[in-house]
């Protein structure tokens, strides 16, 4: 017992002191981190972003720089701040082209550049490279999207070719903080009071030209198509009248011959009863003859 005792003993402490060891001499990074290492003693920042496991680190002598790896938004007129990676919050009010006022509520999602976590790190951007990003995409999408006109902002697809754009814009103003962004996601636009009744009333005028239009031409379609009908029942008339006249010659044709058929048969039972009555004269004047001559 003694010795199972002191094996015990010596395999705790042969653990305890491998766990010192491996919390002292590792450092682990989360999944969704990347970790920079930093040697407190020379050789300063590592040229090395590292991904989420453990990682090698001696405490006291290596401090480390946790960024978040997943993708991040800037939010713009939804409301306060969410946390976590949804940074929230009022959207930026802009002006078109003619001086209204507009607000635009958006979100670009972004994340860190691959590779370039710890270039921001030496850049001594860690604190400030999230409030940064929202502001210059502020900036870029005040000026990008407040040059629109009413119209343009109303138009999707003037709308979403200039959110092409914007978002070429982005990436080039986010180069220096080492992101990039994802995308421009423009969720709604709306102007003062006043203005939307104006913009309605003149889509609502749109779109009463347009239904007039539409009944035009349905207008137009409707009267071609009583021409065509009428076109149809000409042509129906006509061919009722030809057959009419085709059936009224087929009749007179079939009168006429049956005409014919009835005069062609009296000619000839005419005819047949004249040869049969000259037949039988001639017979009996034969036997006449005959009877004489066989009295003499």
């Amino acid at each position: 017992l003694a010795s199972v005792a002191r094996i015990g003993l010596a395999a705790a402490l042969a653990a305890f002191v491998l766990l010192a060891v491996l919390a002292g001499t590792t450092h682990r990074v989360a999944p969704g981190e990347i970790a920079v290492r930093q040697s407190r003693w020379g050789g300063g920042i590592e040229a090395r972003d590292r991904g989420p496991g453990r990682h090698f680190g001696v405490r006291g002598w290596h401090a480390w720089h946790r960024l978040e790896q997943r993708a991040r938004v800037a939010a713009f007129g939804h409301g306060e701040s969410f946390g976590g990676v949804v940074d929230a919050g009022p959207a930026p009010e802009l002006r078109t082209g003619a001086g209204n006022a507009v607000r635009v509520r958006a979100a670009v999602p972004w994340r860190l550049r691959a590779g370039a976590a710890h270039e921001l790190v030496r850049a001594g951007l860690k604190s400030t490279y999230a409030s940064l990003v929202r502001s210059r995409v502020a900036d870029v999408l005040a000026e990008s999207l407040g040059g629109l006109t009413a119209e343009e902002l109303a138009d999707t697809g003037a709308r979403m070719a200039r959110v092409d754009e914007t978002l070429g814009r982005l990436r080039t103003a986010l180069e220096p903080l080492f992101v990039e962004p994802l995308s421009l996601q423009v969720h709604h636009v709306a102007f003062g009071k006043q203005y939307e009744a104006l913009l309605q009333q003149k889509q609502l005028s749109r779109q009463l030209a347009l239904l007039a239009e539409a009944g035009r031409k349905v207008e137009e379609e409707l009267l071609l198509n009583m021409e065509e009908k009428e076109g149809e029942a000409a042509v129906e008339r006509i061919r009722g009248e030809v057959d009419r006249e085709i059936e009224e010659l087929r009749s007179r044709r079939r009168l006429e011959f049956s005409e014919v058929l009835s005069a062609t048969a009296a000619y000839d039972s005419e005819r047949r009863s004249e040869a049969r009555a000259a037949h039988d004269r001639l017979v009996a004047e034969a036997e006449v003859e005959l009877y004489r001559a066989r009295s003499l």
